[in-house]
């Protein structure tokens, strides 16, 4: 056991120190991010929820922007949910931008390297999967932007969860209800939605053999999918508050 704790907690070591190699000058190095949409875009929008937060001011609605605006019906809208919110009572802005990319690409390292091993994936592969995909030329390229990066652990921490579920852990429900709510308050709508899609495939791809087998009975038979539609249902009702107010938008959207 001792064993088995040490070299988890020195995989953890691992991912976190690469991650920080990778990331330390805009963490500790007073360096900033010159990409344009993190430039011109999230910087200053995370600077209008810091001054309206420590001013008492709604983070919800801004005057400033098409003679007033609700924040929550676009991109903006990603930033006004509880990690961001509770980073910002520690840090400014910037502080705060930097270190959420940092934890969303070492966490998702982490889960990673754990759905990895519960796949029964070797030891050595296991350590490379984690790698690949927080160093990817995807996830660096868009990893900037936390529209996008906020997914990226929870991409293998809900694949994880209903792995998990598939195995009889059913508590992993708390995880993976939680993941799905951040996922819809805190990614553009199209990623989360995506992400839904592959994890209810993955769900079906689990309980398939369960369905031809005559020892399973009919209470058994896609377990795995009716968990999964509960997981879905309590992320959706939990971000209700930001989803529905958007639906009533979308007629006025220029992309629908």
């Amino acid at each position: 056991m001792n064993i088995l704790t040490n070299r988890k907690t020195g995989v953890i070591t691992l991912l976190f120190l690469t991650a920080f190699a990778i990331f330390w000058p805009i963490l500790v190095g007073q360096k900033v991010l010159v990409g344009k949409w993190t430039l011109f875009d999230q910087y200053p929008r995370l600077a209008f929820i810091s001054h309206s937060l420590a001013n008492g001011e709604s983070v919800i609605w801004t005057d400033n922007f098409l003679s007033g605006f609700p924040i929550y019906l676009g991109v903006w809208g990603e930033h006004v949910q509880p990690i961001t919110l509770f980073l910002f009572k520690f840090f400014d802005y910037i502080a705060v931008s930097h270190w959420l990319i940092f934890f969303n690409t070492f966490l998702s390292g982490v889960f990673v390297y754990v759905l990895a091993r519960n796949l029964s994936i070797s030891k050595t592969a296991a350590l490379i999967a984690p790698m690949v995909y927080m160093f990817n030329q995807w996830n660096l390229f868009y990893g900037s932007m936390h529209v996008f990066s906020n997914v990226y652990p929870l991409i293998p921490l809900l694949f994880l969860s209903v792995l998990k579920i598939s195995r009889g852990k059913i508590w992993y429900l708390v995880p993976a209800m939680t993941a799905m709510a951040i996922g819809w308050l805190s990614v553009t709508t199209d990623v989360i939605l995506y992400v839904t899609i592959a994890l209810f495939f993955f769900a079906l791809f689990l309980d398939w053999p369960g369905i031809f087998a005559k020892q399973t009975g009919a209470a058994g038979r896609l377990k795995t999918t009716k968990y999964f539609l509960v997981i879905f249902a309590v992320g959706v009702i939990l971000a209700s508050p930001k989803i529905i107010p958007t639906y009533n938008f979308i007629e006025f959207s220029t992309r629908a």
